[in-house]
């Protein structure tokens, strides 16, 4: 049989991982409504199959896939899309690309947030790193 001290330990130590365990990390939040109304416009644009998005407090970074052909016109339809989202969304600083690279980081950082496994600086960093990326094209 178990003591009066072994058994307090063990409730205690029982409430402390069931607390710790259903803590939410606010900051690593995105806000999703933001991502998901910026997917939909995108995708109402008549050349563009699929969309993707991030929005991270003040900051949305959005890619998109275009239809084969419609790839000779990557630059009108990239302008076209960016100035949708920014007349949309005029207090949030807008980052839109149709490169690969910047849909795998979105896909790949929105995985992340989901799963709360980021900190503050490292999402950050991501989100420089998207940035560069959408001004290299």
């Amino acid at each position: 049989m178990l003591t009066k001290p072994t058994c307090v330990s063990i409730i205690v130590l029982f409430c402390f991982i069931l607390t710790s365990a259903c803590s939410q990390d606010s900051t690593a939040a995105p806000n999703d409504q933001t991502a998901e109304q910026a997917i939909k416009k995108l995708e109402e644009l008549e050349p563009v199959t699929h969309a993707y998005a991030v929005h991270y407090k003040n900051k949305l970074y959005a890619a998109a896939e275009v239809k084969q052909l419609d790839r000779f016109r990557l630059k009108p339809i990239s302008k076209d899309a960016e100035e949708l989202l920014k007349k949309e969304w005029k207090n949030e600083k807008i980052a839109f690309s149709t490169d690969q690279k910047v849909i795998l980081e979105i896909n790949e950082l929105n995985e992340d947030l989901q799963n709360k496994s980021l900190g503050e600086k490292k999402i950050n960093k991501r989100l420089k790193k998207i940035k560069r990326f959408t001004k290299k094209m």
